[in-house]
């Protein structure tokens, strides 16, 4: 069943792999708790992202933790993004993939 995350997840990706030098894998793993839905090596950069369907949903304190783990290693980027914030990510998505971006910007939540 089809469901209003599930649906966006489903757009994102559909988007994200249209960038240049972009790679996504779309994590299926139910049964881990607090991994993030998306795994993404972005021009170089590793990207987590949690999916959530409204900018009202709120990630588990695993999955906070585990996003907050992503960016104190300094291996990556951690960003989470509803609909509601999906322009503002595509902008710094698309910059990230075309060399114009090397970080997140402060706060990385697209809502």
């Amino acid at each position: 069943m089809s469901t209003p995350e599930r649906n966006f997840r489903d757009r994102l990706v559909a988007w994200l792999k249209q960038l240049p030098r972009t790679v996504v894998f779309s994590i299926q793993q139910v049964s881990i708790r607090g991994t993030a839905d998306l795994i993404c090596c972005i021009n170089g950069k590793f990207v987590s992202i949690e999916v959530k369907a409204s900018e009202d949903a709120q990630i588990s304190a695993l999955q906070r933790y585990n996003l907050e783990k992503v960016v104190a290693v300094g291996g990556g980027i951690a960003l989470i993004i509803s609909p509601e914030g999906f322009k503002k990510a595509q902008v710094f998505l698309s910059e990230l993939a075309t060399g114009g971006a090397t970080k997140a910007p402060d706060g990385t939540i697209f809502n």
